[in-house]
């Protein structure tokens, strides 16, 4: 019985007996539906269960057309990254983008390998970014001295002024690196 009332599930003996229900409806019959233990010897369960073998054996047309909602869904999906990615390549912006990302579709099913800026937020996004996307309440940061966006989580947030100093110190070195190399290099040539 639940089976006749769900929309989303359907099959061939389903469209017959809902077909059948609501002639008999049309035409003023009357049905009534009650539980019967199965495999009892009753006239009409015994018919019954040979019938639903039949139909669960028989391999019949399909009786209705509706596309089930994960179609539909899937779909709408595919089309709307199509039209993103239309609009992606007709405009004239984002060349190295493109050059990096291949396809809006490869870039979506990639995952996020941008570092984690501030521990405390959790975020790989700027808080301000997020809160304009509603995805957030606060765009503040967690230090609480200002709205977290690039230029302070690089140069102004407190709590990561340990971060910061070690990155300065490791990209110094890294000069100094460089540099030792070059003169080893002129002395080279």
């Amino acid at each position: 019985m639940d089976i006749l009332q769900n929309k989303y599930k359907r099959n061939r003996l389903i469209e017959l007996i809902s077909n059948k229900l609501i002639a008999l409806a049309h035409s003023k019959g009357i049905v009534h539906f009650g539980w019967v233990k199965g495999h009892m010897v009753i006239e009409g369960n015994v018919l019954l269960d040979r019938l639903a073998k039949e139909a669960a054996e028989e391999e019949g047309p399909v009786v209705y057309n509706k596309i089930p909602r994960d179609v539909i869904v899937t779909s709408e999906k595919d089309m709307g990254l199509h039209m993103w990615e239309q609009q992606r390549m007709d405009t004239g912006k984002g060349a190295v983008t493109k050059d990096f990302f291949s396809s809006v579709k490869n870039r979506l099913q990639q995952k996020s390998n941008i570092p984690r800026l501030n521990n405390n937020t959790n975020n790989t996004w700027e808080n301000k970014y997020l809160y304009r996307l509603g995805i957030i309440d606060n765009p503040m940061c967690a230090c609480e001295e200002e709205e977290q966006i690039v230029e302070h989580l690089i140069f102004k947030c407190k709590e990561l002024s340990n971060k910061r100093d070690e990155k300065i110190q490791q990209i110094k070195s890294l000069v100094k690196i460089g540099r030792q190399r070059m003169k080893h290099l002129q002395k080279i040539i």
